[in-house]
């Protein structure tokens, strides 16, 4: 672990630091309008995928009993022994 001795001295790490500091952050009111938007997308995101699930249950569903329905017709023609 680097440790300065001296007021005057620089090490390496505190280049480093000085290099990757950010700057101190403002409040903006643009930053907040965003962060809002982000929740809104989010939100219809989710609608939009339950909407897509409840499409995808109602096709497996529909298909379902069609498949059925020609599994009865076909074993119907089917003479019993």
């Amino acid at each position: 672990m680097l440790t300065r001795t001296t007021a005057n001295v620089t090490t390496s790490l505190d280049a480093l630091h000085a290099t990757t500091r950010r700057a101190p952050r403002r409040w903006v009111p643009t930053r907040l309008a965003v962060r809002d938007e982000e929740g809104v997308v989010t939100a219809e995101y989710a609608i939009l995928l339950a909407l897509v699930a409840v499409a995808a249950i109602a096709a497996f569903i529909v298909l379902g009993l069609a498949v059925a329905h020609l599994f009865d017709t076909g074993s119907a023609g089917i003479p019993h022994a």
